[in-house]
C-alpha cells in the first residue's frame, strides 16, 4: 500500500497558570509521539496524542514526531520558557493591547516595553512624555497608569516576543504576539466510490478544520477531522466545512446529501 511522506508537526498549547497540554498537527493516519530533553539533547520519547507540561518540571524541551509506515517528521524544538510565556493573537489590521499583570498601586514612575532587543516605548518619568521607538511610532500608545502597550494596524512584522521593564525590574512574564489573518472562505471537494464519499476542505496550513453535520432540523453537530466520510443513506443530510483562527473562523456554503451524490451522477454521463 502507498503511504505519503509524514506531515511537518507544529505544536500548540492550552495552559494553566502553571501546566500547559501540548497537541500536535497531523492527520489522522499519522502516528504521534513526543521528544523530551532535559539540560542535555539525548531526548526521551513518549507516545502520546497530547503532552502535559509543568512550569518547573525536569523537562525543558520539547518536540512533536509524526510518524507513518516509512517516514517521520518532526517539530521545531519548544523550550519551557516559550510554552510558559503568554501567547496573544492579532488580526492583520487590527489592534492589541498587552497589559503587565502586576497589579500598580501608584502610576509607575518608569516604563519600559521592547520588542526582543528593541525599545518599543519607553518613559523615564512621570513628567516626560512617552517615547516611541522605529516602526511602532505613530502607531504605539503607553498607557501611564497601568503601563499597558497598544499597537495598531497590526502586521506580520509585529510577530515576536515582547517584554516589559517596570520601575527598572524586569517583568518575569513576556508576551509572544503572532498575527494572523482572517480565517478563508472554504470550499468543499468530494472523493466518491458509488455509495461514499470522502469530502475535504480548501484552506491554509496554519487553519484548523472541522465539520458540521446536520440531520433534518438544522443544529449541527461539529466534528474536528482533516476530510469527512458520509454515505449516501447516512443520517446526517446536510454538511458545511469550518476552517478556524485564532481570532476568526469561516464556513462554506451548505451541501446536501443529495447535491453530494448527485454530482457522481452527472460526472458518470
Amino acid at each position: 500500500m502507498f503511504s505519503d511522506d509524514a506531515t511537518i508537526p507544529e505544536i500548540s498549547k492550552d495552559c494553566s497558570a502553571t501546566e500547559c497540554t501540548l497537541k500536535c498537527s497531523g492527520s489522522a493516519d499519522e502516528n504521534v509521539s513526543w521528544l523530551k530533553m532535559k539540560n542535555g539533547n539525548n531526548p526521551e520519547e513518549e507516545a502520546v496524542p497530547t503532552l502535559k507540561v509543568v512550569e518547573n518540571g525536569e523537562f525543558t524541551k520539547f518536540q512533536c514526531k509524526l510518524s507513518k509506515p516509512l517516514s517521520y517528521k518532526t517539530s521545531k524544538i519548544m523550550t519551557l520558557q516559550e510554552i510558559f510565556q503568554a501567547q496573544e493573537y492579532g488580526k492583520t489590521g487590527g489592534s492589541i493591547t498587552l497589559t503587565p499583570r502586576i497589579k500598580l498601586s501608584t502610576p509607575p514612575n518608569t516604563i519600559l516595553w521592547k520588542w526582543g532587543t528593541k525599545k518599543v516605548a519607553e518613559k523615564d518619568s512621570p513628567d516626560l512624555p512617552t517615547d516611541y521607538y522605529g516602526w511602532f511610532q505613530g502607531r504605539t500608545t503607553l498607557d501611564d497608569n497601568t503601563g499597558s502597550l497598544t499597537i495598531y494596524r497590526l502586521s506580520s512584522g509585529d510577530d515576536g516576543d515582547y517584554s516589559v521593564e517596570i520601575n527598572g525590574q524586569l517583568k518575569v512574564d513576556k508576551y509572544h504576539l503572532i498575527v494572523k489573518d482572517d480565517a478563508t472562505i472554504p470550499e468543499i471537494s468530494n472523493d466518491c466510490s458509488a455509495t461514499e464519499c470522502t469530502l475535504k476542505c480548501s484552506g491554509s496550513a496554519d487553519e484548523n478544520v472541522s465539520w458540521l453535520k446536520m440531520k433534518n432540523g438544522n443544529n449541527p453537530e461539529e466534528e474536528a477531522v482533516p476530510t469527512l466520510k458520509v454515505v449516501e443513506n447516512g443520517e446526517f443530510t446536510k454538511f458545511q466545512c469550518k476552517l478556524s483562527k485564532p481570532l476568526s473562523y469561516k464556513t462554506s456554503e451548505i451541501m446536501t446529501l443529495q447535491e453530494i451524490f448527485q454530482h457522481e451522477v452527472e460526472k458518470a454521463f
